[in-house]
């Protein structure tokens, strides 16, 4: 089986309930972290192109959206691009 493969199937088993693990069980701060940068370097107004590869389900989109011109995010999950999709972000597979 190709890696690629083996990594979309098992992310699409863990779709669900990846927010949940990620934040709840192992305390992912990414997106707050992002925030903090984007406010560190003082990215004011929609001025980014933005390609949030691995994007999953979206976490950080919110984040990123208030500076982004555009946002798309890829991922070799269609689940976790499902879940993207539900929190209103723009993807592709």
């Amino acid at each position: 089986m190709r890696s690629d493969s083996y990594l979309e199937k098992h992310f699409d088993r863990y779709a669900e309930t990846f927010n949940a693990n990620l934040v709840g069980s192992l305390g992912y701060r990414g997106p707050q972290l992002m925030a903090q940068g984007l406010d560190i370097i003082g990215a004011a107004g929609k001025q980014y192109d933005v390609l949030d590869l691995g994007c999953g389900t979206g976490l950080c989109a919110p984040i990123v959206a208030a500076h982004a011109r555009s946002l798309t995010g890829v991922d070799l999950s269609g689940k976790m691009l499902d879940q993207a999709r539900a929190r209103a972000v723009v993807t592709t597979g």
